[in-house]
C-alpha cells in the first residue's frame, strides 16, 4: 500500500506525546500503574512534566527506567520512604522536618549523570519560586536531582531548596498539573 504525500507529512509533523504526572504523596504511586497501562497498549510518552511525586515517578521514567523497575524499588523501601514524609503539609514554608537527602540520594543512585540533557525522554520539573511566588517549569542543565528534589519539597516537610538566593518549594503548591 502507498503512502500518500499528506499522510507521510502528517507522520512527520505529528507533535511529541506528552505526559503529566501530578502530586500526592504515595498516591504518586498511582503513575505507575498509568505507565504500565500505557506501556502494555504500546504507547510511550516522548515528553514528561512531573510536579511533586510526580516529578520524582516522571524522572524516573525519562531515564529509562521501566514501571517494573520503579515496583521493585517500592518494594525494596527506597521510594517508601520518600512518600512516607510526604503525606502531611504543615504550615511553614522555608524549613521543614528534613533535608533534601532522601530524594537526592535516589535520584542520584538511579541517574548518576545528573543532567536533563542526557535523559532518553524529555523532563519538565514544575517548582514554585518562593521568592516571586510563581511557578516555574524546570527543563535544562546539570541539577537534575536538585530539581526533582526541589518539585518534592512539601512546605514544612522538607526545607526549601535554595538556589543564588532563591527560594523553591513543591510545585504541587501552586500548580499541580
Amino acid at each position: 500500500m502507498e503512502t500518500t504525500t499528506k499522510e507521510a507529512t502528517a507522520s512527520t509533523d505529528r507533535k511529541p506525546l506528552g505526559l503529566c504526572l501530578s502530586g500526592g504523596g504515595a498516591l504518586g504511586y498511582a503513575h505507575i500503574g498509568v505507565l504500565q497501562a500505557l506501556q502494555e497498549l504500546g504507547i510511550e510518552p516522548e515528553v514528561i512534566a512531573g510536579s511533586s511525586m510526580g516529578a520524582i515517578v516522571g524522572t524516573l521514567y525519562a531515564a529509562g527506567m521501566p514501571p517494573e523497575e520503579m515496583v521493585q524499588i517500592i518494594k525494596a523501601d527506597k521510594l517508601y520512604l520518600v512518600s512516607k514524609l510526604m503525606r502531611f503539609k504543615p504550615s511553614f514554608w522555608k524549613s521543614g522536618f528534613s533535608t533534601h537527602g532522601t530524594v537526592r540520594a535516589l535520584i542520584k543512585e538511579m541517574i548518576p549523570h545528573n543532567s536533563f540533557e542526557n535523559l532518553p525522554k524529555k523532563m519538565m520539573i514544575c517548582v514554585v519560586n518562593l521568592n516571586t511566588m510563581q511557578w516555574e517549569i524546570k527543563e535544562k542543565g546539570k541539577s537534575l536531582c536538585s530539581w526533582v528534589s526541589a518539585s518534592a519539597s512539601i512546605p514544612g516537610v522538607f526545607e526549601a531548596y535554595e538556589r543564588n538566593g532563591v527560594f523553591y518549594l513543591d510545585g504541587g503548591v501552586l500548580n499541580n498539573l
